[in-house]
């Protein structure tokens, strides 16, 4: 592992721990099966409906470019950053972020314990 002697290489560590899987795995299994992803693909329905409906002329333009419009439309609204923040917040529980602190808390230890070793 070696020394750990920024931020940076704590984050690489923990990243290297499996942990930062473990949390998007979490997150990923709860918002599949949350109401915020219906209420999410409901309101990005909702948002190319009305897109398609203020295009007087959808024919007239190539399907590659109703899609690259209608997906920026979907992107400007920022709905997805919003959803899985209100997720994020609701599944991170006190009991999860204990268990992350102690990952980082072990590491750490562990990187001084090593650095101690190799000064002997």
């Amino acid at each position: 592992m070696g020394a750990l002697s920024t931020p940076q290489d704590l984050a690489d560590e923990f990243k290297r721990s499996g942990q930062l899987d473990k949390i998007y795995q979490r997150l990923s299994t709860a918002f599949s099966d949350s109401i915020a992803k219906r209420e999410l693909l409901e309101r990005i329905e909702q948002a190319c409906r009305v897109r398609l409906e203020q295009d007087s002329n959808p024919p007239t333009k190539s399907r590659d470019v109703l899609k690259s419009e209608l997906v920026e439309e979907v992107g400007s609204l920022s709905l997805l950053e919003k959803t899985l923040s209100d997720v994020s917040a609701e599944l991170l529980d006190d009991a999860f972020m204990d268990e992350i602190n102690k990952t980082l808390l072990w590491l750490l230890h562990k990187s001084k314990e090593e650095e101690k070793s190799e000064r002997k």
